[in-house]
């Protein structure tokens, strides 16, 4: 029992680990981790959650305690394993899982394929950034230099995320290349407006799941992960303004 309790709470930190990789909130991973635990035996389970770790405390034989603690040293935004992990831990506190099959399930959510095609990430990129473009005022010619650079900065971006670490040197790497798209599409066709084609090729790099978690975890009395989520967020927003910032101020010497 002494074992299969503490693999029950390994359980349950793993899936909060996930959850928060996944771009989770910080208040929804805590309520998974007490609930799977809890589904499994688990006593006096506390959970303590930030955006880049996780402690958790248990009870998992005759009042003998173990406490967990797990680091994620990065987060991506993928919903979809937020809602599986969130099903399964749903599934595991009405009693319909065993301990073992909802270890299988988890590493299939883990390590399962991309919900997304890289092909429809870019082309939904192209989409957004020619829609935003439009609802700046741009014209035709706006929203056509916008979709193509904002394809462009896509595509760079899901190559420099399998090689660079650091979500502000990807940022500003997107935003000067954002700006060397538009600039290089207005010397070939004047009608593209640089302003509006690098307005809308940014809004793919904006940190909009970030922005609304840190609204939700300072809303939800969780000032330490919302602040910290809200620091990451104005972060990103900075050095994508530096990237564009810095190519058009080499650019106009």
């Amino acid at each position: 029992m002494f074992s299969e309790r503490r693999s029950a709470l390994e359980l349950a930190v793993e899936a909060g680990v996930t959850m928060l990789r996944a771009g989770g909130e910080i208040g929804r991973v805590e309520d998974t981790i007490g609930h799977m635990a809890r589904a499994f035996d688990v006593r006096q389970v506390n959970a303590y959650a930030t955006p880049t770790g996780i402690i958790v405390t248990g009870e998992t034989g005759d009042g003998d305690s173990h406490t967990l603690v797990r680091r994620v040293p990065s987060v991506s935004n993928d919903l979809s394993i937020v809602a599986a992990v969130n099903d399964l831990s749903r599934r595991c506190a009405r009693r319909q899982l065993t301990l073992q099959a909802a270890w299988d399930e988890l590493q299939t959510i883990k390590h399962g394929p991309a919900p997304y095609a890289p092909v429809i990430l870019v082309g939904a990129a192209g989409i957004a950034a020619a829609t935003a473009a439009n609802l700046f005022g741009g014209s035709v010619y706006d929203m056509l230099g916008a979709g193509i650079s904002g394809i462009i900065v896509q595509f760079a971006m899901l190559i420099i995320a399998k090689r660079v670490d650091g979500v502000f040197a990807r940022s500003w790497a997107g935003g000067a290349l954002a700006a060397c798209c538009a600039l290089l599409l207005h010397r070939l066709f004047p009608q593209v407006t640089v302003d509006y084609s690098i307005a809308g090729a940014i809004i793919p790099l904006v940190p909009g799941v970030a922005i609304t978690n840190a609204l939700r975890d300072i809303i939800g009395g969780q000032l330490v992960s919302g602040v910290a989520r809200a620091a990451e967020a104005a972060a990103i927003g900075i050095a994508v303004a530096a990237g564009v910032g810095i190519v058009l101020s080499i650019i106009s010497l």
